[in-house]
């Protein structure tokens, strides 16, 4: 079930973690991982989101991710996570 959207919040910092169901691998390999990357960059601009760091292991992810429009989080979110 989506999670509702936030509408206020008092920062522009936000930590994110994207998981598979059950702790279940999300990257097989080298390449997928490099995928998810370049795609999480390229949508970074598009969406006018800054990220300040990032961890890829094989079951999850971390985003340590600037936003000046609270929107613009979750559009970036759902499509870095479809389009991979």
């Amino acid at each position: 079930m989506p999670r509702i959207p936030r509408m206020y919040l008092d920062t522009e910092y936000f930590h994110i973690v994207t998981q598979g169901i059950n702790k279940s691998y999300i990257f097989e390999n080298h390449e997928d991982i490099i995928f998810y990357i370049n795609n999480m960059l390229k949508l970074s601009e598009e969406h006018k989101i800054k990220i300040i760091a990032y961890c890829i292991m094989n079951n999850h992810a971390h985003l340590l991710l600037y936003i000046n429009k609270i929107a613009e989080m979750s559009k970036f979110m759902q499509k870095v996570n479809t389009q991979y």
